[in-house]
């Protein structure tokens, strides 16, 4: 029997290599392992200190259990989440007094196509481009 890890917000994932195991004081479970082993003892455990949080993962997952635990690390700590954004375009938001500003780097060597609020947005590879809080590119 596999070991898996069950998401308490997002279903049951396979584990491929070591299981952390994990003794919470202040932090809370987010995973807990499944299966023959460790059945029940924590895998993933987020601590909140002052304004920070942190996350723990305590084992190596298939890539569907890191995107949905960053996910939820995202909607819980109300960070934007581009869905449509390529692999190899990242995507930073910066605020000050002169406004806000999304930029957008595409960390190819070919170009990248996405959608943004219905927008077809092009960068070639290696480009940059800037958005402001109005829609406006700079």
């Amino acid at each position: 029997m596999k070991q898996t890890v069950n998401l308490t917000k997002g279903g049951t994932y396979q584990i491929t290599s070591w299981c952390d195991l994990l003794e919470l004081d202040t932090a809370q479970a987010w995973a807990r392992y499944q299966g023959r082993f460790y059945s029940g003892v924590p895998a993933i455990a987020k601590n909140c200190f002052g304004e920070g949080v942190a996350y723990y993962v305590g084992t190596v997952g298939e890539k569907a259990m890191y995107r949905t635990l960053l996910m939820e690390a995202f909607r819980e700590q109300n960070i934007p989440l581009l869905e449509t954004l390529p692999q190899g375009v990242e995507s930073t938001t910066r605020s000050g007094d002169g406004g806000t500003y999304q930029f957008f780097f595409n960390n190819t060597l070919h170009g990248q196509n996405f959608q943004l609020q219905g927008e077809r947005v092009h960068l070639r590879p290696l480009e940059m481009k800037i958005r402001t809080e109005k829609a406006v590119w700079v």
